[in-house]
């Protein structure tokens, strides 16, 4: 248990390493002064001073931050020194800010790609229509499905593959639908209330098909990297849509569920990890003040304006949204901790 921590913990370090190291890189590429590259907050466990930049390893690993001279929203302008980040243009100061981001998703794009391509990946065998599994507590079971049983149709669908299974999935609206499968070459019809997967953002009947492991081709890896990205892009902004109950998840939780994922299998811990590292750039990308995003939109409007914003009105802004992001916290973290062990 506590070897699966602490691999977590490491796992969780580099998403944040390399998110910040995204930031870094192109900060030095644009000459400015890196005073400080930090992984984790609060008190310094390890440092090291190398080029003018302290390299720190801090108590609480759950971040990380790089601190750039002349990088404060009210550093002075009118006497800018060499390495101020305010040196910049506004085209460097976008890319130096959105780089962090960009490499998270990067990343787990190209990480997915390697993973279907060399490593391969258990995925349904299209030919074998027949039920592997049935998910405890969920509607098919309940219905009366059994393993073996031979799916034909969802509805008025004709099933040809389990590609036809997860089109359904992603595409259905939560309604009542009639399953047929053939059991000992007899038809059998079963009413399903299908479930909504929080985690997945779909549908689901509580089935599994048999798998086979095998090395993806290269256009099936992209393709495969294409919609499961595509499909986690559309989960993740339906938080904004409220057409569907979506479960946030704070970091007591991603913790939780990558130590988890270590019990099913590491191909199965890598690939959430790569969901993890892929949605917080996503998240650092949305425009709130503290955010990467909320930076570029600002830099965005005194770029286009031609005039800085006024710095009362920034402090404030990012002092309220500070207050907002704790509160957020705390309630993601209240919610992590019911979930895991109950209230």
């Amino acid at each position: 248990m506590l070897g699966n921590l602490l691999i977590v913990f490491i796992a969780i370090g580099f998403v944040i390493f390399i998110h910040e190291l995204g930031h870094f890189f192109f900060a030095k590429l644009f000459g400015v002064n890196v005073e400080k590259f930090s992984i984790g907050f609060g008190k310094e466990i390890f440092g090291l001073n190398r080029n003018k930049t302290r390299y720190s390893l801090a108590a609480f690993p759950l971040g990380g931050f790089i601190k750039m001279q002349g990088e404060h929203f009210n550093a002075d302008f009118t006497k800018p020194e060499k390495g101020d980040f305010v040196e910049l243009s506004y085209l460097k100061r976008i890319i130096v800010v959105a780089a962090g981001a960009i490499v998270n998703i990067l990343f787990a794009i190209i990480f997915v790609f390697f993973m279907t391509y060399f490593i391969g990946i258990n995925t349904p065998d299209i030919e074998d229509l027949r039920i592997a599994g049935l998910v405890k507590n969920r509607p098919a079971i309940a219905a009366g499905v059994q393993v073996d049983d031979v799916l034909m149709k969802i509805g008025v669908r004709e099933i040809k593959s389990w590609e036809d299974v997860i089109d359904f999935s992603l595409n259905h609206d939560g309604e009542l639908v009639v399953v047929e499968f053939l059991r000992d070459d007899q038809p059998l019809e079963f009413e399903i209330l299908p479930f909504y997967d929080k985690a997945e953002s779909r549908y689901l009947l509580g089935i599994t098909g048999y798998t086979i492991h095998r090395n993806l081709l290269f256009s099936e890896s992209l393709n495969f990297s294409y919609n499961f990205f595509k499909r986690l892009t559309r989960g993740f902004f339906s938080i904004f849509t409220f057409k569907k109950e979506v479960e946030v998840v704070g970091p007591i939780g991603v913790m939780k569920e990558l130590t988890n994922a270590l019990g099913i299998g590491f191909s199965h811990f890598l690939f959430l990890l790569a969901v993890v590292s892929f949605n917080l750039g996503l998240a650092n990308l949305l425009p709130l003040p503290i955010l990467d995003g909320g930076h570029i939109m600002i830099y965005l409007i005194e770029w286009i304006s031609g005039r800085r914003m006024n710095k009362n009105f920034l402090d404030m802004m990012f002092t309220v949204m500070f207050i907002v992001l704790i509160v957020f916290m705390i309630f993601v973290t209240n919610k992590d901790v019911l979930r895991i062990f109950g209230n």
